[in-house]
C-alpha cells in the first residue's frame, strides 16, 4: 500500500464547493455590499480584507440570522460529495481555504455531513456589535483576508500538493502548489503566470483525473518538443524560390507547420505540389539538424518519466526519417517513434489525426487505449487523441481557448517540463 497522505488536498470554498459565492451573497443581503465592491477586488485595486471590513458597520443582521440564510442559499457543487468520500476513502488529506468566514462554512459542512479541516476569517458578534477578525492574514501582503499561499506553505511542507480553486484570492497559491485545478477566472490566471492546470467545471470532471491510470505518453515533436521553425523556414523559402512562386505571410506560414508536406503545398503551389515536396526535402535534408532545437528540460523530463515507469512515444507527421535523426541526434530516450511513412494500410500512409495512429502506437507498446495520454499543441493531436485523453501545450498562438473549442482537455501546460509533475501526480495515486 502507498504512503496516500503524501497527498495533501487545498480546496477553495466560495464557487469551488459551492456554485454560488456565499460571502458576497451574505453581504448584499445584510450590508451595503455593491457590485463596484466585487468588480474593484476583481480588478486588484482593494482586497478582501479591506473590503469586509468597510461594509462591517453596515450589516443589519444577528450572526444566527446570516447563518440560516447562508444554509438556504448554498448549493453543493456537482460532484463534490462523490469526490470528498473518494478522497477519504484513500486517505488523502484535504482542508479548505477560504477567503471567506467560519460561520457559513461550518454551517453548510454540518447541513451536508461534511467533516475537513478549513481556514477562513471570523465574523465576530459581542455586546459591541459585530466585527470581522482575520487569523489567517499575511503578514507582508495587504489584500486578501485568508492568505492561501502562507496556508500551504505551513501546512504543505513535504506534500505532494494540490489546489482546486476558481478565482482571484486563489493567484498566488497556484505558483505554490504541484497540480492546480482551475475552473471560471482561475483558468485564466493561470495561463497568464504560466502555470500548468487540470480544467474542471465541476468534480465530476476532477474525480475523472483522479481516477485514470495513464502509463504512457505520445508526445507530438513539432511546437511541443522541438522547434524546427527555421530550418523549415529555409527550406520553405528555397522551395518557393525555385519554383519562382511567392511565400506565404508568417502568419500563415504557422499554421502549415505540423501538416503534411503534401498537404501544405496542395494549399499554396497547386499541381506541382509533387514538385515542392520534393524540393523541400532535399534542402531539409541538408540543414535540419543544425536548424532545429529543442525544448528545455526535454531530455530531464523524458529521464525521469522513464524511471517513474512510463513508457513515451514520439509521435509526428514529419518524414519519418528526419524525425528519427532528430531523436537521435537529441539523445531522447523513447520506447517508440512513429513518423510519416512508419504506419502504412493498404499502400496508404496513415499520419495524425486518425486515431490509427494511437491503435498502432498501443499495440506496439502493449498498452490500453484508455492508458494512454496524447500531449501536444494543435488541434491536430487534440483530434488524434479522440479514443484516449489529451494534454495541450499551450502557447501565444494556441491558447487554453483554442483548445476548449475543438474539443476535451485532461490538462493544460505551458512546458514540456511541466509533464514531470503529472507524471509524478499518477504514479502517486498508482502506487
Amino acid at each position: 500500500m502507498a504512503n496516500n497522505n503524501l497527498i495533501n488536498i487545498f480546496c477553495d470554498f466560495d464557487g469551488t464547493i459551492t456554485k454560488n459565492d456565499i460571502s458576497v451573497a451574505v453581504l448584499k443581503n445584510f450590508a451595503q455590499w455593491e457590485k463596484q465592491t466585487t468588480r474593484t477586488i476583481l480588478k486588484g485595486n482593494i482586497g478582501s480584507k479591506h473590503a469586509y471590513s468597510a461594509v462591517a458597520p453596515y450589516i443589519k443582521a444577528s450572526l444566527d440570522q446570516m447563518i440560516d440564510f447562508a444554509k438556504q442559499i448554498a448549493q453543493i457543487e456537482d460532484g463534490f460529495i462523490n469526490f470528498f468520500n473518494f478522497v477519504k476513502s484513500k486517505n488523502f488529506n484535504f482542508s479548505i481555504l477560504s477567503d471567506g468566514f467560519e460561520f457559513y462554512i461550518n454551517a453548510i459542512l454540518n447541513k451536508n455531513n461534511i467533516e475537513t479541516k478549513f481556514f477562513a476569517s471570523r465574523l465576530v458578534e459581542d455586546e459591541n456589535g459585530l466585527r470581522f477578525e482575520f487569523p489567517n492574514e499575511s503578514k507582508f501582503c495587504d489584500l486578501c483576508a485568508t492568505c492561501k499561499l502562507k496556508i500551504i506553505r505551513q501546512e504543505g511542507n513535504g506534500y505532494f500538493k494540490i489546489f482546486i480553486g476558481n478565482g482571484i484570492s486563489d493567484r498566488c497559491v497556484v505558483e505554490e502548489a504541484d497540480i492546480v485545478f482551475a475552473k471560471s477566472r482561475l483558468q485564466d490566471i493561470c495561463y497568464i503566470k504560466g502555470v500548468s492546470f487540470f480544467p474542471f467545471n465541476n468534480f465530476n470532471d476532477i474525480l475523472y483525473a483522479f481516477r485514470i491510470k495513464p502509463k504512457c505518453f505520445v508526445i507530438d515533436f513539432d511546437g511541443t518538443i522541438g522547434w524546427s521553425y527555421e530550418g523549415i523556414l529555409d527550406a520553405f523559402t528555397y522551395t518557393f524560390r525555385k519554383l519562382k512562386k511567392n511565400m506565404p505571410a508568417k502568419s500563415e506560414l504557422v499554421k502549415l507547420i505540423g501538416l503534411p508536406l503534401e498537404e501544405c503545398f496542395k494549399n499554396t503551389v497547386g499541381e506541382d505540389y509533387k514538385n515542392a515536396v520534393e524540393l523541400f526535402r532535399q534542402r531539409y535534408k541538408k540543414i535540419f539538424l543544425k536548424k532545429t532545437y529543442i525544448a528545455p528540460g526535454t531530455k530531464e523530463t523524458f529521464e525521469e518519466l522513464k524511471k517513474l515507469g512510463y513508457k513515451i512515444a514520439i509521435l509526428s507527421n514529419k518524414n519519418s526519417f528526419f524525425l528519427k535523426k532528430l531523436i537521435e541526434h537529441f539523445e531522447l530516450d523513447v520506447d517508440l517513434v512513429v513518423g510519416e511513412g512508419d504506419i502504412l494500410e493498404n499502400g496508404k500512409v496513415i499520419r495524425k489525426p486518425d486515431t490509427r495512429t494511437i491503435d498502432f502506437i498501443s499495440e506496439k507498446l502493449n498498452v490500453n487505449k484508455k492508458e494512454i495520454v496524447v500531449v501536444g499543441d494543435t488541434e491536430v493531436d487534440l483530434l488524434t487523441a479522440r479514443d484516449c485523453n489529451f494534454v495541450a501545450l499551450c502557447s501565444l498562438y494556441h491558447p487554453p481557448d483554442y483548445f476548449k473549442e475543438k474539443g476535451r482537455t485532461l490538462a493544460f501546460i505551458t512546458s514540456i517540463s511541466d509533464l514531470l509533475k503529472f507524471g509524478r501526480f499518477y504514479k502517486i495515486l498508482s502506487q
